[in-house]
């Protein structure tokens, strides 16, 4: 024990010295610049547990994962001092399979170095590993696959740990719960937040067991052939978890759901009473962009002259990230650009019609119905005049019988959506509002 106490204070402490881009990322905080230097050992190796419930060992393989990350030659000296600190830890009864309070043991970490790992199985310095036991329990499950799935997440998105190790050890014993859950969500009648998390997780975790086994089983669902069940609780929420979890169902399918789903979209201002087809198509346009990329503009044209305004934006947004990789931009203090005051009378005019307009700014409101009048081809008065109206003396003034009635009052204003009017006025000017830069000249030699 003396020579690992040695070691971790001796030599290794002289990595403390040394330029904290050699042991993380550049651009890291300095908090994790201070987590990736040595530190001083304590009476056990296994004690000095920190908050998220890291021993030395975990400590010091999460070092070597953030080594593996970083771009630039890492010295010969920095590699050797954290590798004796792994087999010293080891060697002084470090226990490898011990989790932190994310469910992550030092196993996770190292085996991004496989050779390290078939080391140190051949020093004998591993303990067998016993099977994991999967609970048995609604909510003890729920727990262990929220934190499989969040690692899973992290481990291909952040290469964070060895997606591997993750699959292997955790998630393909608990591939078929995570089905069976699926299956009985899918089964239920409602969808709670609580579920719906539970969906995403078991998603999350089936994928990372077996990536081809799910997508078959996910591609299989006759979900598909029905798309006018997608307007429903339960498979809507499906959908979006597989939009979050940037999953890449069968195209075809995709566009057999979004043919019926369009189908269905409102034609005139009648059909617009509890039609509720827009939402998975915005979820279904998004799945095809994510795969298609351009292929999917057709479908994207012939679905910006919808009637339905939320099925139109959707549409055109997603146009709109095509053409340039332009993101409309959140609400912020105050805009500058043409582009940026577009933009924010967008999300006021999309605050407004769904319901989120107590938490805008009045300021932000008066200058979205200015923006609305100045459009060239379709300006707005009628709906700018009703934002004028919610807003006196700079203060929000709409009652509580106004609020009741506000979505009603603005479907019923005989003026085309004007978030609808925006994007197709920032389509329609792109190149203006987004110039494209010149070729560099070549320098003359």
């Amino acid at each position: 024990m003396r020579r690992v106490f040695a070691i971790m204070s001796g030599r290794l402490a002289e990595l403390m010295l040394l330029p904290a881009v050699l042991l993380v990322p550049a651009g890291a905080p300095a908090q994790e610049a201070q987590e990736a230097a040595p530190e001083a050992p304590a009476a056990s190796v296994d004690e000095a547990v920190d908050e998220d419930g890291n021993t030395p060992l975990i400590r010091a393989a999460m070092r070597l994962n953030r080594l593996m990350r970083i771009s630039s030659p890492v010295p010969p000296e920095v590699w050797k001092e954290v590798e004796d600190a792994v087999f010293q830890l080891l060697a002084g009864g470090a226990d490898p399979l011990r989790e932190n309070n994310r469910g992550c043991n030092a196993l996770f970490f190292l085996h991004v170095r496989p050779d390290w790992v078939e080391r140190l199985r051949r020093e004998n310095l591993l303990p067998p590993e016993l099977a994991v036991r999967i609970p048995a329990g609604r909510t003890e499950f729920l727990h262990y696959i929220s934190l499989r799935a969040a690692q899973a997440r992290k481990a291909y998105t952040a290469s964070l740990g060895d997606p591997g190790y993750l699959s292997r050890r955790y998630c393909q014993p608990a591939y078929g719960r995570c089905r069976d859950l699926v299956e009985e969500l899918l089964n239920g009648h409602g969808m709670t937040d609580e579920n719906a998390a539970a969906l995403a997780d078991a998603l999350e975790v089936m994928r990372a067991a077996d990536a081809e086994k799910a997508a078959d089983y996910i591609d299989s669902l006759p979900l598909w052939q029905h798309g006018e069940q997608m307007m429903q609780p339960v498979p809507l929420a499906l959908l979006q978890a597989l939009q979050d979890t940037r999953w890449a169902p069968n195209v075809a399918n995709i566009r057999t759901a979004l043919d019926k789903l369009a189908s269905m979209l409102p034609a005139s201002k009648e059909d617009m009473i509890d039609c509720a087809a827009a939402r998975p198509v915005r979820v279904l346009l998004h799945l095809l962009v994510y795969q298609e990329g351009p292929r999917a503009m057709p479908e994207l044209e012939r679905l910006a002259q919808a009637y339905d305004p939320d099925a139109a934006c959707a549409a055109m947004e997603l146009m709109l990230q095509l053409r340039g990789g332009r993101y409309l931009p959140e609400l912020q203090a105050e805009p500058t650009t043409p582009f940026e005051r577009l933009a924010e009378a967008y999300r006021v005019d999309d605050a407004v019609y769904h319901g989120n307009w107590r938490e805008l700014d009045p300021a932000a409101i008066l200058r979205a119905a200015e923006c609305m009048r100045s459009l060239e081809k379709t300006p707005c008065p009628l709906h700018a005049a009703m934002l004028e109206g919610m807003v006196k003396d700079g203060q929000l003034a709409v009652s509580e019988d106004d609020a009741l009635n506000l979505r009603y009052r603005y479907e019923e204003i005989d003026e085309p959506a004007p978030r609808r009017c925006i994007l197709s006025h920032i389509l329609a000017k792109y190149d203006t509002y987004f110039p494209a830069q010149p070729a560099p000249q070549p320098q003359q030699p």
